[in-house]
């Protein structure tokens, strides 16, 4: 337990250094008025449109699930991943979220092994689509955003992740649990279901279809950001710095992302020639976005009582249950 405190309050440390050094090389009275003045209609449209894209999120959670044979229901999924944006806002794990919609998907009667692997893959598609974007943004546009001394890994990060949901899916093809040590079985359970899930034309269609819907919402919702700011930047532009910053905020060194994307958003904005209180400004009220959608899950969690359940102990039922 003090454990899990000293790496709690590390990542809030971390989080706040980046925070405090980015404001210490800009200045903050000018980001502060920057956004004080921002376009209220374009702000509320960015909360719609990434509102939006967490639904469309929840479907492909849907239709994956479904593709696994144990179907989560769509009102289950929405209310699980407005939830999940909630919790990724203030637990010190990007993966708190995902944790809620076990819990949600277990509850609805599915087997909790099944419930652990349907949200495990639908993460790695939510991964696949970061990489996809990136990769069709380099591939449809030439953008300056290539010249920031970041990019290199960027696109590295892009091929990785795309390379690597393809192999995984293939050994998933091939893999027999058999002939593995029983210590394997349950990875090789979850690449199997990965596999499975790219067998079926239709079910694959679908849920490439919700990727496209919710990466596009995304990149608009982050793009109504620059605009009400006066920040103007193209949709590839805007879409490689996004998930430049998503990338960023993986990292778990710091809650919710905080100082990692501001610090991305600096670099890459840089390569446009936008400066450093535009970007910081930009990325800051992209973040409370995530707030304010994260406070819409927070007012779902609390009145659907979920407030009530003790969390680890329900986790911990789960974990305790045997995979089938």
């Amino acid at each position: 337990m003090n454990f899990k405190k000293l790496i709690i309050a590390a990542k809030l440390v971390v989080g706040a250094a980046f925070i405090g050094f980015i404001l210490y090389k800009i200045d903050l009275k000018n980001i502060t008025n920057t956004i004080y003045n921002a376009n209220l209609s374009f702000f509320v449209l960015s909360i719609i449109y990434l509102s939006a894209a967490v639904v469309f999120n929840a479907l492909r959670w849907v239709f994956i699930s479904r593709g696994l044979s144990h179907g989560v229901e769509p009102r289950t999924a929405i209310i699980g991943y407005f939830e999940a944006m909630f919790f990724n806002q203030i637990l010190p794990t990007g993966f708190g979220g995902d944790a809620i919609r076990i819990v949600r998907a277990y509850d609805s009667g599915i087997v909790a092994g099944w419930a652990t692997i349907g949200v495990l893959i639908d993460r790695a598609f939510g991964l696949l689509a970061v990489g996809l974007v990136l990769l069709a943004a380099l591939v449809n546009h030439s953008s300056q955003v290539a010249t920031a001394p970041t990019f290199p890994l960027i696109a590295a990060c892009a091929a990785l992740i795309v390379g690597g949901a393809a192999g995984a899916a293939g050994l998933g093809m091939v893999l027999r649990a058999e002939a593995l040590p029983g210590w394997t079985r349950p990875f090789v359970a979850l690449l199997k279901a990965f596999a499975d899930v790219f067998r079926s034309p239709k079910g694959l269609g679908y849920i490439f279809v919700t990727l496209i819907a919710s990466s596009g919402l995304t990149v608009a919702s982050f793009m109504a950001c620059a605009s009400s700011l006066g920040v103007q930047v193209g949709w590839w532009d805007c879409a490689i710095i996004l998930q430049g910053m998503v990338l960023a905020s993986l990292i778990p060194i710091s809650i919710g992302g905080w100082g990692l994307r501001e610090g991305a958003a600096i670099i890459l904005f840089g390569a446009l020639g936008i400066g450093p209180e535009a970007a910081a400004a930009t990325s800051i009220l992209f973040g409370l976005v995530l707030t304010v959608v994260g406070l819409i899950g927070a007012a779902v969690w609390m009145f659907s009582g979920y407030r009530r359940v003790d969390l680890a102990a329900r986790l911990n039922s789960i974990k305790s249950t045997g995979k089938t």
